[in-house]
């Protein structure tokens, strides 16, 4: 026998076979409409339709599961897209601004002397037509201004015995230029840096830096500091040299060294072919 609480959850139904409750008949206890009933077919009393709950609205008349699974995916791509420019700004803000290679003017043919190579865009080229040097000269500068020399010359020996014949006539002549007694002649030149490297294939290439006096053509001494690069092509040697005040080496080292390895060397005129063993 079911307990007070059991049965105060079922509903109660009509014996098997008996009419159904007529509609609209009062609910003695209460005084109101009686729930509707089942009806009855063959004995069997079905249970009573409920009806059905209307469906949210949708967006663009998609069904409520590809609504939510459309707003997810836009908001995924909002967060992606917020993500990205936090990082971009914040990039901008601490990454350090890279300057671009040096741009370069077009190729200058030196013939005499069988090269080519390619000045800073904006500076102009003198040939003196001497046999042995062009100058390419920069922009005005306080001081000494930013000058380049290509130089051949033919010399006797190797690599070695050309540096030590070169380094002392730079001593030599750098030691002739005091501002008097004030000036000691083994402070006039200062040996910066000497390396091995290579340009064009020359891989007895000498890499060379170092401060000296020089005189302007008014008569003035200046300091100048240079970068030297001395190549070994038997019987010439090579020198391309990047002359500036010391202020401003850094500013114009970048174009020196650009303009120096765009050196190349041209086949010999009449060159004699070389049998092979």
């Amino acid at each position: 026998m079911p307990d007070k609480s059991e049965a105060a959850g079922q509903t109660e139904q009509p014996a098997p076979g008996a009419a159904p409750a007529q509609k609209g008949a009062p609910d003695a206890a209460v005084g109101s409409q009686a729930p509707a009933q089942g009806l009855s077919v063959g004995g069997t009393t079905r249970p009573p339709r409920l009806p059905r709950k209307a469906a949210p609205p949708s967006l663009l008349g998609l069904s409520p599961r590809k609504t939510m699974l459309l707003l997810g995916a836009v908001a995924a791509v909002a967060g992606a897209l917020l993500v990205t420019v936090i990082i971009k700004f914040a990039g901008d803000m601490t990454a350090p601004i890279a300057e671009g290679a040096p741009k370069l003017a077009a190729e200058f043919e030196e013939r005499a002397n069988n090269y080519t190579i390619r000045p800073p865009v904006n500076w102009v080229i003198e040939d003196r037509h001497d046999g042995a040097n062009i100058f390419i000269k920069g922009p005005k500068e306080r001081g000494f201004p930013p000058l380049i020399v290509v130089s051949m010359e033919i010399k006797p020996g190797g690599i070695e015995s050309y540096m030590r014949e070169h380094k002392g006539r730079i001593a030599f002549q750098a030691g002739q230029i005091t501002n008097g007694p004030k000036d000691s002649k083994d402070k006039a030149v200062k040996w910066i840096s000497e390396e091995t490297d290579s340009i064009d294939g020359c891989p007895n290439t000498v890499r060379l830096e170092y401060e000296c006096n020089t005189v302007m053509n008014d008569e003035t001494i200046v300091r100048v500091r240079a970068l030297q690069y001395i190549m070994e092509d038997k019987p010439r040697f090579y020198r391309l040299t990047g002359f500036v005040s010391p202020e401003n080496f850094e500013k114009y080292l970048q174009k020196f060294e650009a303009c120096m390895r765009s050196f190349k060397r041209t086949p010999l005129p009449n060159a004699a072919p070389q049998v092979l063993p």
